[in-house]
């Protein structure tokens, strides 16, 4: 009887001690899937990472913009808080993505609109097509936003902007954050800075954040495919489902 009492007394302390185990993994999995970094405002807010880049630094970021609701998310980088800040954004209310450049002065921010292109669609679209998309466009609920800048030793510094994947502002329109003018002054705009996230009019959270050093463009791969479609990073799936 006593062997008998033992042996259940085990059973149950195993069972507790496996619940216990599975809890944690749960409770650690969920935290871990949890993380994201949510920022809200009414005008345009800039959330700032630890990371930095110098000048001459080549590197590759990217993220999900999951949009709770409003306008426009997008990257940041380049950043001095304070002072300065690229973005790369995408804005669901004027179904567009943009680089801005934005300047801080005596405590007033300023923004230029470097480069806009549409998020879905084109300059051929006729006003009833460009309705119909937008009212498509501010339901999306998810964008993935990338930048990748080259530096060169010439004092260019190359970018490539990529949204869902897609190339913005011209497959073959070769950018250039130091050929940009503010205010009719021509200098280098491009100093190097922080990584971060902007978003204006909206609650964003962003997800599935990367970021590293890169001695090349994703697409400049010798073997990446230029035709067919290839996904930025590890593999994909049912690549004859894509078209919609």
């Amino acid at each position: 009887m006593t062997k008998t009492i033992k042996n259940v007394s085990l059973i149950i302390l195993s069972v507790v001690l496996v619940a216990a185990i599975i809890t944690a993994a749960l409770y650690n999995l969920n935290k871990a899937f949890a993380v994201g970094t949510t920022i809200q405002s009414q005008g345009d807010t800039f959330y700032l990472s630890e990371t930095e880049y110098d000048k001459d630094q080549k590197f590759v970021y990217t993220a999900v913009a999951n949009f709770n609701y409003g306008n426009a998310a997008g990257l940041a980088f380049g950043a001095k808080d304070g002072e300065r800040y690229f973005v790369f954004n995408v804005d669901r209310n004027e179904n567009h993505v943009k680089l801005l450049y934005f300047s801080v002065n005596n405590g007033v921010t300023t923004a230029k609109e470097l480069l806009t292109d549409y998020f879905i669609g084109n300059d051929k679209m006729t006003e009833s097509e460009r309705n119909y998309v937008a009212g498509k466009v501010k339901g999306v609920d998810k964008v993935q936003l990338k930048v990748i800048l080259t530096p060169e030793e010439n004092g260019k510094v190359y970018a490539e902007f990529y949204a869902d994947n897609i190339r913005r502002f011209g497959v073959d329109n070769v950018i250039d954050l130091n050929s940009f003018t503010v205010d009719g002054v021509a200098a280098p705009l491009y100093k190097g800075g922080n990584i971060g996230f902007n978003c204006f009019a909206a609650e964003v959270e962003f997800t599935d954040v990367y970021y590293g050093v890169s001695d090349y463009s994703y697409y400049t791969e010798l073997y990446r495919q230029q035709y067919h479609f290839s996904q930025y990073a590890p593999w994909n799936n049912d690549p004859n489902g894509l078209v919609y």
